[in-house]
């Protein structure tokens, strides 16, 4: 979707064109989208000269030397296109403007979603969609009515940058290039946002629009300038488009989650959602260490939670219970309890019935760590989570430690701490994701010597999360 960058790009392109030409006539063959109708176009503009193209957020106005101005909305998909009348329109094409030159402008737009709407000049601030918009970005110095709008809000920090009405013109790219300069994380509620956190905020939002706007704006998928200049700007983003790509500042891979129904490329590690604790995922294969990582966490003063743990909660729920006996049948249960070496069996012998026991049992898992993490008043919490990059859970953690272990040594642990069902945990081990994501980790802790050293490894890497949590301003 072409944000203010590309619709000022198109602007300047086409008053390159335009200015002075001479509207002799108009069609329109989708007639929903031009307002207030194609007879009234041709009526109103007929002989009509143009003689400035301006912007107002994303909005485009031609002025015409007469009353009126014509407002057009790319929406989506929408293009102009300068064309000889010759030339054969491009494919979609919506309206045309024939001028005096001989040339034809060219509205087209893939999915009908634009808008043409001829305005008294009188009007045009004074009604919709003009007055519902609000400051442009250049206009973004450390406003303090600006603050208060955006602190008055309950809404995460991406939606209000998306909101017209508060700053006119910002989109899903630049809104994710702001969050990701400004290190705020895009969920992070508008009224928890301090007043140096919204002064860098609007600090950013204004020097990255005029930056694109500079650049050309952003070529994204199908959207093009008008002239079929790319803009320079993609060669220059650090956030959107580039999930799992390596954060320029500190390398994690970037994430991509659903925020308010837009898709939204994150650091997960430098874009801290204040409200919440500093989360940090403990991932690895089965008898790497977790369990002893997770106890000196819970030393050093750090609130711990073990998904194993939740699990085994949840077994011992009637409801789940019964939920059990569905899916898997009555052997699932044995005096009132979940018969653990049947399920073992029977998951690790069929791949469909594992993950049809993790489709379930993961959100019920998920549901309860974030109902703990919500109500805790720790400043760092562990959650020790084997199918980590399975759950998905790693896209809530600002850092993830793994522990790798060598083969031998884990295939001694587990034999050691369950002698009879060693192989069925050895073979469910397997579908573990935990080597292919070790990308996603930025802490990697090798257990492959004694105790004591593994110890003193977890330790480090304890101390520098405990002291980067000290240093970071919240």
């Amino acid at each position: 979707m072409p944000e203010l960058p590309e619709v000022e790009t198109v602007r300047l392109t086409l008053a390159q064109w335009l200015i002075h030409r001479t509207i002799v006539n108009v069609e329109c063959f989708y007639s929903p989208m031009m307002k207030p109708s194609i007879a009234q176009f041709n009526k109103l503009t007929l002989k009509a000269k143009l003689t400035a193209i301006s912007r107002r957020g994303k909005h485009l106005i031609f002025e015409l030397n007469n009353d009126f101005v014509i407002l057009s909305h790319l929406r989506m998909e929408g293009k102009y296109f300068l064309i000889t009348e010759k030339e054969t329109l491009p494919k979609y094409s919506i309206a045309v403007f024939h001028l005096d030159d001989g040339h034809k402008l060219v509205y087209a737009d893939t999915r009908k979603f634009g808008t043409l709407q001829l305005i008294n000049k009188k009007n045009l601030l004074t009604q919709s969609p003009l007055t519902k918009l609000g400051i442009e970005p250049r206009d973004l110095n450390n406003q303090s009515s600006i603050k208060d709008q955006i602190r008055n809000r309950k809404k995460g920090i991406k939606s209000i940058l998306l909101d017209q009405s508060i700053i006119a013109g910002i989109g899903n790219i630049y809104a994710d290039e702001i969050l990701f300069r400004s290190r705020i994380h895009p969920e992070t509620p508008g009224y928890l946002l301090k007043d140096e956190a919204l002064t860098v905020l609007l600090q950013e939002a204004k020097q990255v629009i005029e930056e694109a706007v500079k650049a050309g704006g952003t070529t994204i998928r199908t959207y093009r300038s008008p002239s079929g200049i790319d803009g320079l700007f993609q060669h220059h983003l650090l956030a959107y488009g580039r999930e799992g790509l390596p954060c320029s500042r500190c390398n994690i891979p970037l994430v991509k989650i659903q925020s308010h129904g837009r898709g939204t490329t994150f650091c997960r590690h430098c874009q801290h959602q204040s409200s919440l604790p500093w989360i940090v995922g403990l991932t690895g294969e089965i008898a790497s260490g977790k369990s002893t990582l997770l106890q000196l966490a819970s030393v050093q003063g750090i609130q711990t939670i073990s998904s194993d743990e939740i699990v085994k909660s949840l077994y011992r729920k009637k409801s789940i219970q019964l939920k059990l006996v569905k899916l898997f049948g009555k052997q699932a249960i044995n005096n009132h309890q979940v018969n653990s070496a049947f399920l073992l069996t029977h998951i690790a012998a069929n791949q469909d019935q594992l993950l049809k026991l993790e489709s379930w049992l993961h959100p019920l898992v998920l549901n309860t760590i974030h109902r703990i993490i919500s109500k805790t008043s720790h400043r760092i919490v562990m959650v020790e989570m084997p199918l980590l990059f399975k759950a998905g859970f790693d896209l809530v953690c600002n850092d993830i430690i793994g522990i790798d272990i060598t083969p031998i040594k884990q295939k001694e642990r587990v034999f050691k701490r369950n002698p009879l069902s060693a192989a069925l945990l050895l073979k469910l081990n397997e579908t573990n994701t935990f080597k292919a994501n070790t990308n996603k980790i930025n802490f990697m802790i090798h257990n492959d010597g004694s105790l004591e050293k593994f110890e003193h490894a977890c330790h480090q890497v304890l101390n520098t999360i405990i002291a980067d949590q000290s240093n970071r301003i919240m």
